[in-house]
């Protein structure tokens, strides 16, 4: 009895927190935000996402500050984005799966007008437990503690087909049928935001009564790059004047995103004839440790057209790489949901061609510069680009004026839900 006594007074005490919140708002407009998930430096998964979501966030005059709520800061790299407004929060450790209890315990410690999650079913490291953990928090915090949070949810194994991204062993399909319980949970519960219209679609179909809407926030992954090097605030000239095409292969690679087919076909436009340099850069995904067998094999066997291997590239790093690329491509087999590559890419404006799907399809809507085939005219569309290709001279990409209509999507996104 005397526990349940404590957990009413817990119980009531947050309610009236909360409803103290909402007054402070609604006097003064001002609002704390506090963003769960990987940041810059903080975690892998997301994290670029997580980053340029919260600057944006930072450039809202309403909002006074923003915690994130993240793991501990990565060993291996050593790089920090200093945002105004920010404060970083190291609370829990993927290899401590109890450590993410501490995150429902800062949420609670703390005076919150709104609580962002970045995730999706992997987000939270390589472990069952953490992101079992990871998934169910946003639930805690909504039904529990009534709290403001929203999701920002990231492919889902109800709109993705997850077998044809890899992962189709028995204990797969197992984690499938819990993850399915889990996310539809989440979907019913706690307003949730996928990145795609798409997704929100196939969502409707299958939960006829669900929180979930859709956000698109253009060029999004660009932005730690653009933070690192000090360029959010200028114009970025691209100048070229070189006549050999320069195409770029790029990202976590894995069995999805078919490096091999790509690889091939641009082996047969050499023995055509045609003249390009290859690079070939990013890591191996974290999800598929044992792909890194068969990318060594691929690069072996195709060495003789790869003009630069460049492995990981540090995220300062990204900038010069897209500055000085003509062509990406992106021949994946299946799509995981909302492509970062692309989204740095059409931030760019460099030329892509990538195999159809429907979600690239509607990321890429009102961009020129992507082109989207069915795999068997993956060739012909990159020799008519080859065909095609004239040296760029010159171009400006406006970097403030695309920050800035972003953030003004988010400042009315935000004040309809706050």
């Amino acid at each position: 009895m005397f526990l349940l006594f404590i957990l009413v007074e817990v119980f009531e005490s947050m309610q009236r927190l909360n409803s103290h919140a909402n007054l402070n708002y609604e006097k003064s407009g001002i609002i704390n935000v506090a963003y769960v998930g990987n940041f810059l430096n903080h975690g892998f998964a997301l994290a670029q996402y997580g980053s340029g979501l919260i600057y944006l966030l930072s450039r809202i005059d309403n909002i006074s500050k923003i915690d994130v709520i993240c793991p501990y800061k990565n060993n291996k790299y050593d790089m920090d984005l200093n945002i105004q407004k920010v404060n970083i929060l190291e609370t829990y450790n993927y290899k401590k799966p109890l450590t993410m209890l501490r995150i429902i315990r800062k949420i609670y410690l703390h005076k919150y007008d709104l609580i962002i999650f970045n995730m999706n079913s992997t987000s939270f490291g390589e472990g069952n437990l953490s992101n079992f953990l990871g998934l169910i928090t946003p639930l805690i915090l909504k039904k529990i503690f009534k709290k403001n949070v929203v999701v920002i949810y990231h492919s889902s194994v109800l709109t993705n087909d997850v077998e044809k991204l890899g992962y189709n062993s028995l204990y797969d399909k197992l984690r499938k049928v819990v993850l399915k319980f889990i996310e539809a949970s989440i979907f019913k519960k706690v307003n949730t935001f996928v990145t795609l219209e798409l997704y929100k679609n196939i969502i409707d179909k299958k939960i006829k009564k669900n929180r979930v809407n859709a956000i698109k926030i253009e060029y999004i992954e660009a932005i730690p790059t653009l933070l690192l090097n000090g360029m959010e605030e200028k114009s970025i000239e691209l100048q070229y004047n070189k006549d050999i095409p320069r195409i770029l292969l790029y990202g976590y690679w894995g069995p999805q995103k078919n490096l091999e087919f790509a690889l091939n076909t641009l082996n047969e436009l050499k023995k055509e004839g045609y003249n390009f340099n290859l690079v070939i850069s990013g890591g191996i995904n974290h999800h598929f440790k044992n792909y890194q067998k068969k990318f060594n094999e691929l690069i072996e066997r195709y060495k003789g057209i790869i003009n630069e291997l460049k492995g990981y590239v540090e995220e300062k790093d990204i900038v010069d790489m897209f500055k000085s690329v003509d062509l990406l491509l992106l021949p994946y087999s299946a799509p995981g949901g909302w492509s970062g590559v692309l989204s740095q890419a059409i931030f760019f404006e460099i030329s892509v061609i990538g195999i159809e799907f429907p979600e690239y399809i509607e990321e890429a809507k009102g961009y020129g510069n992507v082109i989207l085939v069915k795999r068997e005219d993956f060739k012909n569309a990159i020799r008519d680009f080859l065909d095609d290709f004239k040296p760029l001279r010159s171009k400006t990409i406006n970097v403030k004026e695309k920050i800035e209509k972003n953030v003004k999507y988010l400042n009315d996104l935000i004040k309809s839900r706050v």
